[in-house]
């Protein structure tokens, strides 16, 4: 079923509300522009998270029949595919903040070691900025948003004289910065979008231990609470809910003119009209809105001339290892659980000696001193478990 909806022209239309999209509506509103955002889901509740649930007690509310958080999109409802062993697991947020909501609240800065990586290595397509282009807005973010963290500054990691505080480094994270000391190697601290100490009207973290998907005091950063609240506040935000979207609209000249989107629950489709429309639908959901939007001017697709839009997709790669401190054990048991996930990160640092190794750039590490906050999968893997202690 086709509706049209009333030929009102918006002054500019935001797809998505998640860190590009809230960022842009925050923005735009606070300069005075009318702004109409489409969500292509609704606003999470606060109780909507288990935020105060320990990682071993998630099994035990489930084994009782207790439904666990449904932040994550349904791939029932939206099904993809993939060619085998290609096997790539695409994460999607439909709701207010997209995946703000769930997102490890890990902000590190790019450095000229990043930058300049392709031009001297030859892959990829060199970078036409550097570090002190982005710096200043790495500043303006940081102050937005709040990111804890340190100024000292390493080549492939600079440090912020806007950082918050950090917290206090867990015992077992003390032993891996002193051991990486010895070995020359620099360990800091983790530079974190997690709020240590009041800032813009947002709570410190209390330290609650498992968080990462919610927080009650808004101490970590999501867009909903950070942009889209103060967005509306301002009076300019009008956010239409449910609103999935499937193509730019294009004039005769090749601009955008609109958005056909459709009600995610009712399927019917509706149009928008605006005088400038932003993309911010996360990576595959904006790249599939982008092909979808097929013109006379642009016959696959928005930006697609080159035909590699949609290529070349990059998944984060990464692999965890558990390590134990036998130093620790028999020691006083303390309540160093801290922010939930790692104080601590290791920059990279093998490109300093000089060598030519088997493999491109580099890598980072971060470590996560894990105190009483884990689950007790990583026992298996201890000398002294299950049958072995019969």
């Amino acid at each position: 079923m086709y509706v049209q909806n009333a030929p009102e022209v918006h002054d500019v239309i935001v797809i998505g509300s998640g860190a590009a999209g809230g960022m842009a509506a925050w923005n735009l509103t606070r300069q005075g522009v009318n702004v109409t955002l489409l969500d292509a889901g609704t606003r999470f509740r606060k109780e909507d998270f288990w935020t105060h649930v320990k990682p071993w007690q998630w099994r035990e509310r489930v084994e009782r029949g207790m439904e666990p958080p449904k932040i994550r999109l349904d791939n029932a409802e939206q099904p993809y595919s993939w060619k085998d062993p290609n096997y790539f697991e695409l994460i999607r947020v439909w709701g207010r903040g997209g995946k703000t909501n769930i997102w490890g609240r890990v902000a590190l800065r790019y450095s000229d070691v990043d930058f300049e990586g392709p031009a001297k290595d030859g892959w990829e397509i060199p970078w036409p900025i550097r570090y002190k282009d982005i710096a200043p807005y790495y500043d303006k973010v940081e102050q937005e948003i709040g990111v804890c963290g340190g100024d000292d500054d390493q080549d492939s990691l600079p440090g912020s004289k806007f950082h918050l505080p950090p917290p206090a480094l867990r015992c077992g994270e003390k032993f891996l910065q002193a051991a990486a000391r010895r070995q020359g190697i620099s360990v800091v601290n983790q530079r974190r979008a997690v709020v240590t100490k009041p800032h813009n009207g947002h709570n410190p973290c209390h330290y609650c231990g498992a968080c990462g998907r919610g927080c009650d005091v808004s101490a970590f950063f999501n867009s909903t609470d950070y942009l889209l609240d103060p967005a509306e506040k301002t009076g300019k935000l009008k956010i239409i809910d449910n609103a999935v979207v499937a193509r730019i609209l294009l004039g005769d000249n090749g601009l955008a003119t609109g958005v056909q989107y459709f009600d995610r629950f009712t399927k019917q489709e509706r149009v928008i009209r605006g005088k400038r429309i932003i993309l911010g639908a996360s990576c595959v959901d904006s790249t599939r809105i982008l092909l979808n939007s097929k013109s006379a001017k642009y016959p696959t697709g928005i930006g697609n001339t080159s035909g590699v839009i949609g290529s070349y997709l990059c998944e984060q790669v990464r692999f965890h290892m558990y390590g134990f401190v036998p130093d620790l054990m028999g020691t006083k048991a303390l309540n160093d659980d801290g922010i939930g996930g790692e104080h601590i990160y290791m920059p990279r640092f093998n490109h300093r000696d000089g060598k030519k190794r088997d493999y491109l750039r580099g890598y980072g590490s971060q470590f996560w001193g894990i105190g009483a906050q884990p689950g007790a999968a990583y026992a298996k893997q201890l000398d002294g478990f299950g049958l072995e202690f019969k």
